[in-house]
């Protein structure tokens, strides 16, 4: 598995246009979700499987907070053609929403991952400035004083 996420970061995975076998770009680091809903009540975290893949892979990865939840987003529902859970973490996931006062969400952070290559701390710490002043320049950054590593 370590080799073909090599493979990944280094372009070198993946079909180029026409369908043959090519070399992408270098992948210096992506962002991903930290978690599939917002920080929830104590006790009622059911995310880990966003970043215990890169601790297995041992990843640096760090947090960014974007922005706190405010009294807006809670007025976003699940859509009806949603369909059923995809399993049972989804089902949980989706209780987070429904089945809890949203108003225990309200000031907490939204954050996002950032994870770069085995051994490339720098590169992390890079990326992670580079998608803070991002947000800081959208004016979206509420109330944050720095990254959590």
């Amino acid at each position: 598995m370590e080799k073909e996420w090599l493979r990944v970061w280094r372009g070198e995975y993946g079909q180029a246009p026409g369908g043959k076998e090519g070399k992408g770009q270098r992948i210096d680091a992506f962002v991903c979700p930290v978690a599939p809903h917002p920080v929830p009540p104590v006790d009622r975290w059911n995310g880990v499987s966003y970043t215990s893949s890169f601790v297995l892979l041992d990843y640096p990865a760090g947090t960014l907070p974007v922005r706190n939840v405010k009294p807006g987003d809670l007025k976003a529902e699940i859509p009806e053609d949603a369909g059923e859970p995809l399993g049972s973490w989804d089902k949980v996931n989706r209780e987070l929403w429904t089945k809890v006062d949203r108003s225990v969400y309200l000031g907490t952070p939204l954050c996002v991952q950032v994870v770069a290559p085995k051994l490339m701390e720098e590169r992390l710490v890079q990326a992670m400035g580079v998608v803070d002043e991002a947000v800081k320049s959208q004016g979206v950054a509420g109330g944050r004083e720095r990254a959590v590593l």
